[in-house]
């Protein structure tokens, strides 16, 4: 009978592993982790947070639930990413004092910035990546991701549009150092200075008879003049 006592006393201190199935249901416990939650431990599971995606300027939720490979094998997990954090004060930042802060970085519209026939190109504020590089060469930086990792980089980003599941999305377009405009895609060239090295889908962007060093997406280039 003290036998029987220690024993349920023993199992109850133990941590046990809950198996469940795909749709998060009981499972055999004789079948083993078929690919749902295994043996989430309340105090290992971190908070889940938004981060803004560099591509598309959307909102994504990383974190959350752990997983016990003691209950059986555990899904691939995927590496959050070092984006920074939705809801930072960096979004409630106008332009001149996004610009001073070290932290944020400075989106703007792309089309706005090569037409140059809006009111505003400013888009808004947004948090730096949490993994920071000042040496990256701003006009050579070919992706969101590279761009977002210097406060000294502006992005510049396409209209929105709504992606799958009705997410609204700003796709990522091109790079430039802060402070600096892209140009415009067609014009005269008359300071005898050599072109920039950009991609074939791109136009090297002008600016008052020179390159001004970004690589402007051929879809956004302002109408070739008649």
């Amino acid at each position: 009978m003290r036998y029987l006592a220690s024993l349920s006393l023993f199992l109850f201190l133990t941590p046990s592993c809950a198996v469940t199935d795909e749709d998060g249901g009981d499972a055999d416990p004789g079948s083993g982790y078929r690919g749902g939650p295994a043996c989430r431990d309340p105090e290992s599971i971190s908070p889940s947070q938004e981060l803004r995606n560099p591509e598309t300027l959307v909102c994504e939720t990383y974190g959350g639930a752990s997983c016990d490979p003691s209950c059986g094998p555990c899904p691939e997990v995927t590496a959050e990413p070092t984006w920074g954090v939705c809801g930072s004060p960096c979004d409630e930042l106008a332009e001149n004092d996004c610009e001073r802060n070290v932290a944020c970085r400075v989106v703007k519209d792309a089309v706005c910035a090569v037409s140059g026939n809006c009111v505003s190109d400013y888009v808004g504020c947004f948090p730096t990546d949490r993994v920071p590089d000042g040496t990256i060469d701003c006009f050579a930086a070919r992706d969101g991701k590279t761009c977002s990792q210097s406060p000294h980089c502006t992005a510049f980003h396409r209209a929105t549009w709504r992606g799958l599941q009705g997410a609204v999305t700003r796709p990522f377009a091109m790079c430039a150092p802060e402070n600096a405009l892209p140009g415009t895609c067609f014009g005269p060239v008359t300071c005898g200075q050599q072109a920039p090295a950009c991609p074939e889908e791109t136009a090297p962007g002008i600016a008052d008879g020179c390159y001004t060093g970004a690589c402007i997406p051929k879809d956004i280039c302002e109408r070739r003049p008649e």
